[in-house]
């Protein structure tokens, strides 16, 4: 939340956190610590892809940094891992965010935070399809809180 509040200003709708259906997150006790703090959206049973930018995501930080680092201790690792999201989010180019106008591909900060528009792949049309499921999720949830 700190993150978003500081690339985006503050929010305007609880941010909602997606999970898995594994046990920890069906917990009555992490039910709680994220009551009021997030919306849970938990994928669908037996659906691995729906996290598939997340399980990405942890492969490349495997292969470009964990697998090649001597962590002298835990601080350091933290300082390092760090370093290397920033280098992810801004320096790194993504050969998915294709410039809608063409030319080099962005990195997450051009497309997320300066607003760069992009071209979707064809296979990412799944991820369109679940935003604007989303989306029309969250205005429904708006709709009924002012109705309230």
């Amino acid at each position: 939340v700190q993150e978003a509040e500081r690339l985006h200003g503050k929010l305007e709708q609880v941010p909602f956190l997606v999970t898995d259906n594994g046990s920890c997150f069906l917990a009555r006790y992490f039910q709680k610590a994220i009551k009021d703090r997030f919306r849970h959206v938990r994928t669908r049973y037996r659906t691995p892809q729906q996290l598939g930018l997340l399980e990405r995501f942890h492969q490349t930080l495997k292969r470009e940094e964990v697998y090649w680092q001597l962590y002298e201790h835990p601080q350091d690792a933290r300082e390092k891992l760090v370093a290397f999201r920033d280098r992810y989010n801004s320096i790194r180019p993504h050969w998915a965010l294709a410039p809608a106008a063409g030319g080099d591909v962005l990195t997450p900060e051009d497309v997320y935070v300066k607003g760069r528009a992009i071209t979707l792949p064809r296979w990412q049309g799944w991820a369109k399809a679940a935003k604007e499921k989303l989306d029309e999720s969250m205005h429904q949830d708006a709709q009924l809180r002012q109705a309230a």
